[in-house]
């Protein structure tokens, strides 16, 4: 229950299988990276939200 609550919050970086965690993996992002605060992070999350 838990989990789908904050899948639902958070939908728009949840809603593709690739998620954050591929983002990093695929990028080389320094682990702790904030999404807020890394602009290319925040424009892939909406791309793929959008796809």
């Amino acid at each position: 229950m838990k989990k789908e609550s904050i899948r639902k919050k958070k939908s728009r970086y949840y809603k593709p299988k690739i998620t954050v965690k591929y983002l990093y993996s695929q990028f080389r992002f320094p682990p702790g990276e904030n999404l807020e605060e890394n602009p290319f992070l925040l424009a892939a999350a909406e791309y793929l939200d959008e796809y």
